[in-house]
C-alpha cells in the first residue's frame, strides 16, 4: 500500500515536469528519491517537520535562483515530509533502499515494476 501512495504522489507530483524539456526526469526522480530518504532521516533523528522541510529544501532549492537544477519544487518537498511524518505506511521507511525506490516508481509515472501472471 505504501507503494500505492508513493506511485500516486510520483504520478502526479512530476507530470508538470515530465512535460518539461528543461528539466532531466532522471534528475526530478532522483532529487525526490533523495527527499523522501532524507525526510526519514530526520524523522527518525527526532527534528519536526518544520526543521525538515527546511533543511531538505535548503539541500535542493538554491536560495539566489530559488529554484534547483533537476526541477524539485518546494511543493514537492512539503509533500515527501507530510507523506514521511504523517503517513503510517512510511513509518519504517528509511535508507538507501527507500530512496531508489520512490526513484524508481517517479521513472515508472507510479506504474507497478511488475504486472500479474495471466
Amino acid at each position: 500500500m505504501k507503494l500505492i501512495i508513493a506511485a500516486l504522489f510520483c504520478a502526479l507530483s512530476i507530470s508538470a515536469f515530465a512535460e518539461s524539456p528543461q528539466f532531466d526526469k532522471k534528475a526530478l526522480c532522483r532529487d525526490i528519491g533523495l527527499a523522501f530518504q532524507s525526510a526519514a532521516y530526520y524523522r527518525d533523528r527526532g527534528s519536526n517537520p518544520e526543521y525538515t522541510f527546511e533543511t531538505v529544501k535548503d539541500s535542493f532549492i538554491s536560495q539566489s535562483k530559488g529554484t534547483s537544477e533537476s526541477g524539485i519544487t518546494s511543493e514537492l518537498i512539503k509533500q515527501a515530509v507530510n507523506l514521511v511524518y504523517f503517513n503510517q505506511r512510511f513509518a519504517y521507511a528509511r535508507g538507501n533502499s527507500f530512496a531508489y525506490q520512490m526513484e524508481g516508481n517517479c521513472m515508472r509515472d507510479g506504474k507497478p515494476q511488475f504486472q500479474p501472471l495471466k
